[in-house]
């Protein structure tokens, strides 16, 4: 595709909006939403969009989150999938259950 035809769809918390959309400002094609891990809301608003697919960074910083995290996810509903990356060495448990979360609902879940 030309790049001028990409559509890119960028989510934060509320508190890191202001700064992505200063640094986004000179982009075209791009969309910025308030995104909070399982508030169906904002998953209804991110989701709105369509994604082809959801990359994200190190989204996981508290165990007790990962499940939000990957429901929404799920609630996204990326066309061609999710690439996620997440820190495995502190995070061992954090990763088997996430493992099972993922093949519990059908996905493929590959360490690289």
């Amino acid at each position: 595709l030309p790049i001028s035809q990409i559509q890119v769809c960028l989510t934060d918390v509320a508190q890191g909006l202001p700064l992505m959309h200063l640094n986004a400002q000179s982009a075209e094609n791009v969309e910025i939403e308030p995104l909070r891990w399982g508030q169906a809301q904002d998953i209804e608003q991110a989701g709105s969009f369509g994604a082809d697919l959801v990359i994200g960074s190190d989204l996981c910083y508290k165990h007790s989150v990962f499940v939000a995290v990957l429901k929404t996810l799920e609630g996204l509903a990326p066309r061609l999938g999710a690439i996620v990356t997440v820190p495995d060495r502190p995070r061992k448990s954090k990763i088997s259950e996430m493992k099972r979360f993922a093949a519990s609902r059908g996905w493929t879940w590959l360490t690289l």
